[in-house]
């Protein structure tokens, strides 16, 4: 009982220090994107579309809780569990679904609510209830 007890610990210890990292990673990412966005404004569009062929629009809320790329691939599972830099993350990227038009009036935007994390992806967007 006492070695099941230590294992399943052990397993609760990994996964934390693994989510952990992927929660670094990912906010590292972001900060470089959001860093060259505010300083180079006028050519952040392109340089975004560089680094992902997949990016389409930014996704900013006024109050900059929510400041996200937003991209449009062929998988839409692939953005479920991979940063804007096409790294594995457990929080993923926004995205359109890959059928989705871009000239349509209403657009829906995929991504992932992490509860445990108040400031990951769009759980700021708990604020407006």
């Amino acid at each position: 009982m006492l070695a099941v007890s230590c294992s399943c610990l052990s397993y609760a210890v990994c996964d934390l220090y693994d989510w952990t990292a992927g929660v670094e990673h990912e906010n590292s990412v972001l900060h470089t994107v959001r860093q060259y966005t505010e300083e180079n404004a006028l050519e952040a569009a392109a340089s975004l579309k560089e680094m992902n062929k997949d990016y389409v629009c930014w996704l900013e809320m006024e109050d900059h809780s929510v400041s996200l790329p937003v991209v449009q691939g062929d998988d839409d599972a692939y953005y479920l569990n991979h940063a804007f830099d096409n790294s594995e993350s457990g929080q993923g990227t926004p995205f359109f679904s890959h059928d989705a038009c871009m000239n349509d009036r209403i657009k829906i935007i995929y991504g992932h609510h992490v509860y445990y994390d108040s400031s990951a992806m769009f759980s700021p967007l708990l604020q407006l209830e």
